[in-house]
């Protein structure tokens, strides 16, 4: 065995894997020893070898030397090296069959019997049957707090900077934890809208500054900030130090200790003074440093001035300063980012399973920030950010995070965002894709026109990202292009085909076949509200019933509050409540005569809802009825809105408290206050507004124990007084006017200052209960009183106070009547902690000067923050009314009667959803190749004859009879069955980063269970891959899956009860269950009488890190390609497809060359094929799919049109196109400056040479069997040596490579007129560069020399190109890797641009008689035009050939930079770009 082959991991043939799949568990999934506790001698570790690179390698502990915290480790090839403890991994799990028990024990737990599920689940994984999403391998029974999603989907960004700051931190918090994200950018304006674009350079707007002592410093100095000033900050020590050339060591806290988190705030000199842990890095001489830091050309300075930003060490202070440092650019200030504070690269992060990116790479997010507000923001700015984020994180130590990035078909940036990826360098770091909706697609059918806008500026905050919704509801869209829908198509379909991106989502589709559908915003529901509920709204406080008079059918604003949408933040891993309220559209109507319960609670707080209506409480959303005592309900947390004007003012406040405060209207008709002595000094004040209001005096009458009345006498005053609400009530009856409800924030206040000035006090007798109370008879009073409070951010409570002891006594009357008086009890709203101070801010006691003394001395700032809830006191029966709904489509809640309540009519897909994974691996499930002889047996005949009935409705006998006992259906539905279960308990057993995740799931418990190994089954049953045979064979299987999984679902559905949002009529009305009840009306009935446990069942996800693991094919993919090149510490080497070696072995007639016309590849698919078979699985898989339907390099933009087209007409719920070569094309051949105006002619009719090259791969041996020209028959001559002509012409290329400036010289054979000899010259003569380089040239010559390969130069293109290094220079076409890469683009420009080559080649096939292999029989060339383009390389002016007539270009099989080991080895499969070489994926 070669040592490359060797493996270090006690496999059994019950886990065994391949080098490349042996590597990929030990790196992500195995379980480390973070402490190192474990390391000793034999300890299996995973070594980063390149920090720079992450490149990693397994190896075995030799020795280690605790004194120096080093360990010498064996790597595979048996090299050795020495690494120090932090770069080291040690495995606390040395086999999979560990990380499966694991994973089986953390699920199992959560069952109602553990033991036996953790046993099955063990089985379900064991031989690799069923692999579970990467992300439940790497944590599931961990303890980590690392989640088992995989993909999460967080709220739509909202519009301004501090939104953007906040999604960004919600983004990290999720990919840390190992998720991926999916964000929707609809709601963000247009660029330059929010900011201007500025018209300079930005780079003196932001100092990046990174202290001396760091040791990330070194990375800092090479690390590019285009967009910003570096600066390095010294101190006295590091110039001492240089001035004594002493020493320099690099230092930094020791993250791992306990207090870090909390004691951490980029000081080191404190954090030195306090004796903390630290841990130091390497030494250097200090001049050395000096002399570093002056060549790299930062400033350098001992004091930092300005805006002075600190971004702390976590994700959530990492993104807080990003919005800090944005406002502050807002305002026009400079800012200075200290990039100290943050960990060095690749520290261990606790809890998360990851490792730092490091403090000089955090300064690319705030260099592409500054970029970003200069550019004016925009959707692709600010998924720019996002993209450096994803880029940034690193991902249980190995894989950074994934993203998908959609914006809706209306917004007005959609143009930029189709062309952003077709810029080099732009959003690199997410897939991009357009949500396209119904409506659009029906205007295209009908051939008209599609407008693009975003809403007014002034109203965006309104805008939740429904263009759609906006319009429908009245709302206007500022249409900044109206085009025709099928221009805007065409301009999608050309980007895709240009650069693969981007991607289209159907929204409208995917909506309408979703079981969620009847809790998504499209259908109402039923709960509602009692007619005389108050609703925060931008005309006040008003009454539901009274809100639909005035509004109809038109939307308004509505309060919401924040904690719904953003329950709890997360800081340092500790959640906090994140008080605040939003303004959001809404609508209202009617819904009919419905009973009520009412809610009270402890605070005096009551709400009237139907029974099934939801508040939200600390435990998340509750059913009104199903509320108990003690339950904590939220309440509006926030200030909220006001009406700007009311025809009203501060005198009609004033007047209007006190009046209901101390005064009445009485039966007579007049108006009248009281006024006790101490309170004498507002009567001048109320005489005067009286006057002013009612155009009367006012009489004031003294009475004998110092009372003053005062009295107006006016009809007019009095009706408009009984108009604004005013009642003619008793004191226990009395009610806030109806007009103060609706009244301006300046007449609100007004009303509460007069009102707590005449019936208020200050409580102060008491240090530590100090309040302000208001009493009153009247409870319905103190209930509107506080919810005026509440809007403005102030919580009163409200207390009974019964006057159990008072005593009776009688008394006569004037007309000799005896009576009986009893003192009624009252109540008393109180403000407490912090309202008492908030209170004072906003409110006080304007009009009693002895009261608001009083309230200044006990006005200060609480410790305790208010929490804004309140327990429920009890639910009791209401009424039977008219209620009504409101639709809220954004949160899906708002503000009623102080309380937070959901709404009625919409109920969306929450955000925050999440898929949880696992795939079957269905080569399992195979007895072998299709010539095999082996037969599959049932042990059940009634399953067996089920089978066999689906098969013969889409095959003949004999071939259903092969499939029926080719395919063992018995095993694949066991494990169908147990893996539905135990992604349902990974629902219960996993943690979630956010609070809103862990409240979606539950209520719905979404799995997804999927594929992977379906070209692999195909291939063990001869059958081809895209061919009709196959989508039939696809619908049986795949269709046999998704009716056990929905059975399996049922049966968790009896034990354990359906999902919580489950209704049975509503959710077999989902498109998809409608198909289901057609062909399988069993499953429908099953699920109609018992529920069914999971809202969905079933996803194909790319699984391109554990496919690739396994040794199968990734997803729903083909194979990409037979035989691939694999990443060591050595170099690249080759491998075939375990397949294609498995079939080797048991054929050992047939070779590489002649393998069964079944196996084909990606790229031998037609693109249509790919739709066909994408189609055939969405039929029955009930959420998503990921497939690439990758399209040769001559596909047409026409081409890419249709095949979109036919994935709409199919029923695709969106289309990811890949055409081979195109994101390299894009680069060589794009510039920004074009993007608009280039069409689809680019690059048309081009061809590939991947088979040529792939025959031509051995041509490098010492002799070579050619194949005879238009014989087909070896040529058998024997080895002539070929004498070199006297005269060779050539070209010389300057190329710029990582090693300095490479000339490379390419002289040309007069006979072939292909490339002779190639002589490189780099560096010093004698130096081992210069040595290296020139060995190389010679080594290509003789290749060139004695190869008869025609397609040598292809050769040489395709295993140059991409061969990279440490480092690379250059961008875009210029971007060079290495110097076998710039010999590799030497080659294509001399190809493309030799003079001497295109007519020499002409008249040499000419003057020999040659045929002309460029052309047809008509002898005009391939492409039909008759002048030498597109495949005639060689002839006429466009040759760009080499002797076969095939153009160089053409040999790029469309492999991109991996950015994991950096070899042009990322190929596009499953919707995902995945690294052949190290097993990399983005998703």
């Amino acid at each position: 065995m070669e040592q490359k082959d060797r493996t270090m991991l006690p496999f059994t043939e019950e886990d065994r894997l391949s080098p490349t799949g042996e590597r990929i568990v030990a790196d992500r999934y195995l379980l480390k020893d973070a402490k190192k506790e474990s390391l000793k001698p034999g300890s299996l570790v995973v070594a980063v070898i390149d920090k720079k690179r992450a490149y990693h390698e397994l190896g075995k502990v030799v020795t280690v030397d605790p004194s120096r915290r080093t360990a010498v480790v064996e790597l595979r090839d048996g090299h050795r090296i020495e690494q120090s403890y932090d770069d080291l991994d040690v495995l606390k799990e040395q086999s999979p069959r560990e990380m499966w028990r694991r994973i089986a024990k953390g699920a199992a737990a959560v069952t109602k019997d553990p033991g036996l599920w953790e046993e099955r689940f063990y089985q379900l994984q064991s031989g690799w049957k069923y692999v579970p999403g990467g992300r439940i391998n790497a944590s599931m029974g961990t303890g980590f707090q690392t989640t088992s999603y995989n993909c999460f989907v967080i709220p739509s960004v909202g519009p301004r900077l501090r939104d953007y700051a906040k999604s960004f931190g919600q983004t990290l918090e999720i990919q840390a934890r190992s998720g991926g994200v999916g964000m929707n950018l609809s709601r963000i304006p247009p660029r330059g809208s929010l900011i201007p674009v500025s018209k300079g350079p930005r780079r003196s707007h932001l100092q990046l500054v990174l202290d001396v002592w760091h040791p990330d410093l070194f990375d800092f100095l090479q690390e590019s900030y285009p967009h910003s000033t570096k600066v390095v900050r010294v101190n006295r020590a590091f110039l001492q130090a240089v001035e004594d050339r002493a020493d320099w060591t690099f230092v930094f806290p020791d993250s791992s200790f306990d207090g870090y988190d909390d004691l951490w705030d980029g000081d080191l000199a404190k954090w030195m003074k306090q004796d903390l842990p630290v841990k130091y890095g390497t030494t250097v001489p200090a001049l050395t440093v000096y002399d570093k830091i002056l060549e790299s050309g930062v400033v350098m300075t001992e004091e930092v001035l300005g805006t002075v930003l600190v971004p702390g060490d976590s994700r959530g202070t990492i993104a807080e300063t990003l919005g800090d440092m944005w406002e502050e650019m807002a305002r026009g200030r400079r800012t200075a980012v200290i990039l100290s504070s943050l960990r060095p690269r690749y520290t261990y992060v606790k809890g998360v399973n990851g490792r730092s990116s490091g403090a000089y790479s955090w300064g690319i997010l705030y260099d592409k920030g500054n970029q970003v507000f200069g550019d004016g923001f925009g959707p692709v700015g600010v998924g720019e950010i996002m993209s450096v984020g994803c880029q940034l994180t690193l991902q249980g130590g190995s894989r950074r995070g994934a993203l998908m990035l959609i914006l809706n078909d209306r917004h007005a940036d959609l143009h930029r965002f189709i062309q952003a990826k077709q810029v080099e360098g732009v959003i690199t770091g997410a897939n991009v894709s357009v949500g396209i909706s119904e409506e659009f697609m029906q205007v295209k059918q009908q051939g008209g026109d599609w407008s693009l806008g975003f809403p007014r500026m002034e109203e965006m905050d309104d805008f939740d990202g429904d263009f759609g919704r906006w319009e429908a509801t009245g709302r206007e869209l500022v249409v900044t292009e109206t085009l025709p829908a099928e221009e805007l198509w065409e301009e999608i379909i050309t980007s895709a085909w240009k650069s693969a991106e981007p991607g289209v989502v159907f929204l409208g589709r995917y909506n309408a076949m979703s079981n969620s559908w009847y809790y998504n915003p499209i259908i109402a529901t039923n709960p509602c509200f009692h007619p005389d509920t108050r609703v925060a709204t931008e005309f006040g406080y008003l009454r539901l019933e009274d809100l639909y008079h005035r509004v109809g059918s038109a939307p308004f604003k509505v309060l919401t509050d924040d904690r719904v949408h953003r329950r709890v933040e997360v800081v340092n891993g500790r959640s906090y409540a994140v008080p605040g309220v939003s303004p959001r559209p809404a609508v209202v109507f009617p819904t009919g005569r419905k009973q009520t319960v009412k809610v009270a609670l402890k605070n005096g707080m009551e709400l009237k809802v139907t029974p099934d209506h939801r508040l939200l409480t600390s435990d998340g959303w509750k059913e009104a009825g199903e509320l108990q005592p003690g339950d904590l309900v939220l309440i509006q947390s926030g200030e909220g809105l006001f009406p700007e004007k009311d025809g009203l003012g501060r005198d009609w406040g004033w007047f209007l408290g006190w009046l209901v405060g101390d005064g009445w209207i009485s039966k007579r008709g007049d108006v009248g206050m009281v006024f006790g002595r101490e309170d004498a000094e507002v009567i001048p004040e109320m005489i005067r507004i009286g006057k002013e209001l009612s155009g009367a005096e006012a009489k004031v009458f003294e009475r004998e124990n110092g009372v003053f009345q005062v009295f107006w006498w006016r009809k007019e005053f009095r009706d408009r007084l009984l108009s604004l609400g005013v009642k003619q009530v008793r004191a226990e009856d009395k009610r806030v006017p109806a007009a103060v409800f609706e009244a301006s924030r300046e007449t609100v206040r007004a009303f509460l200052q007069a009102l707590f000035s005449s019936d208020g006090a200050v409580y102060e007798n008491d240090e530590h209960h100090r309040t302000v109370r208001m009493t009153s008879a009247s409870k319905s009073l103190l209930q509107d009183v506080q919810l005026l409070l509440l809007n403005f951010g102030i919580h009163g409570k409200i207390y009974d106070r019964p006057k159990r002891n008072q005593a009776k006594f009688q008394y006569q009357t004037i007309s000799g009547e005896s009576r009986v008086y009893e003192s009624k009890g009252f109540y008393e709203l109180i403000l407490s902690g912090n309202n008492v101070a908030v209170f004072a801010e906003k409110i006080g006691f304007a009009l009693v000067t002895r009261k608001q003394e009083a309230l200044q001395r006990i006005s200060r700032p609480s410790r305790k923050r208010e929490k804004f809830y309140s327990a429920v006191a009890g639910v009791e029966p209401g009424e039977e009314v008219t209620v009504y709904d409101v639709s809220e489509p954004e949160t899906h809640s708002l503000v009623a009667s102080g309380i937070v309540a959901h709404n009625c009519g919409e109920q969306g897909l929450p955000a925050f959803g999440i898929c949880n994974l696992g795939a079957v691996v269905l080569s399992k499930f195979t007895t072998g190749f299709e010539d095999s002889g082996v037969e599959a047996t049932f042990s059940d005949p009634t399953k067996e004859e089920y089978i066999r009935g689906w098969l013969r409705k889409h095959f003949d006998d004999e071939r259903a009879e092969f499939f029926l006992h080719h395919i063992r259906w018995e095993a694949l539905e066991e494990t169908v069955r147990t893996g539905v279960r135990f992604q349902d308990a990974v629902i219960d057993a996993t943690y979630y980063p956010f609070e809103e995740n862990r409240e979606n799931q539950l209520g719905e418990r979404r799995v997804g269970l999927g594929i992977m190994g379906l070209h692999d089954l195909l291939i063990h049953c001869g059958v081809r891959y895209g061919s009709e045979e196959s989508t039939r064979l696809i619908d049986v299987l795949i269709g046999m899956m998704a009716e056990w999984s929905y059975l399996e679902s049922v049966e968790l559905a009896k034990e354990n009860g359906p999902f919580p949002r489950f209704d049975a009529e509503k959710f077999l009305q989902s498109g998809y269950m409608r198909h289901m009840a057609a062909e399988r009306p069993h499953v429908v009935e099953a699920i109609r009488k018992y529920g069914v446990r999971n809202v969905t069942t079933m996803t194909i996800a790319p699984t391109g890190t554990t496919g690739t693991m396994v040794g199968c094919s990734t997803g729903c993919e083909p194979y990409y390609a037979w035989s691939y090149f694999r990443n060591s510490r050595l170099g690249m080497f080759e491998e075939n497809a375990q397949i294609v070696d498995d079939y080797l072995a048991l054929h050992p007639g047939v070779d590489r060359e002649h393998l069964p016309d079944y196996f084909v590849t990606a790229m031998e698919l037609t693109p249509e094929e790919h739709v066909r078979v994408q189609a055939a699985l969405q039929k029955w898989i009930d959420s998503s799919i990921s497939k690439t339907c990758n399209a040769p390099e001559s596909y047409t933009v026409e081409d890419t049109k249709q095949l979109y087209d036919l994935a709409y007409d199919l029923g695709c719920k969106g289309v990811t196109i890949y055409r081979d070569g195109s994101r390299s094309e894009q680069v060589l051949a794009l510039s920004e400056d074009r993007l608009k105006k280039e069409g689809a002619g680019a690059g048309e009719g081009a061809q590939t040479g991947t088979a040529a090259v792939e025959a031509g791969a051995a041509a490098p041996q010492a002799a070579v069997a050619a194949e005879s020209p238009g014989t087909g028959r070896p040529n058998t001559t024997k080895y002539v040596k070929r004498k070199r002509p006297d005269v060779l012409y050539g070209a010389t290329y300057k190329k710029e490579t990582p090693l300095g400036t490479a000339y490379i010289t390419i002289n040309d054979d007069p006979e072939d007129h292909l490339a002779r000899e190639i002589f490189v010259n780099i560096g010093k003569a004698g130096s081992d560069v210069y040595a290296a380089n020139e060995a190389l040239g010679r080594a290509i010559t003789l290749y060139l020399m004695d190869s008869q390969n025609p397609d040598k130069e292809a050769v040489l293109v395709r295993h140059f190109s991409g061969i990279g290094g440490y480092s690379a220079v250059g961008f875009g076409e210029r971007r060079i890797t290495s110097v076998p890469d710039a010999i590799a683009k030497s080659l294509i420009e001399h190809s493309e641009t030799f003079p001497l080559r295109h007519g020499g080649v002409y008249h040499a096939a000419a003057s020999q008689g040659a045929p002309d292999t460029g052309g047809g029989a008509d002898g005009k060339d391939a492409s039909g035009d008759g002048h030498g383009r597109g495949t005639g390389g060689g002839h006429g002016d466009h040759g760009h050939g080499n002797g076969n007539g095939r153009s160089l270009r053409g040999f790029n099989i469309g492999k991109d930079l991996c950015p994991n080991c950096h070899r042009m080895s990322l190929v596009r499969q499953g919707g995902c770009f995945e690294c052949e070489a190290c097993g990399y994926s983005k998703c």
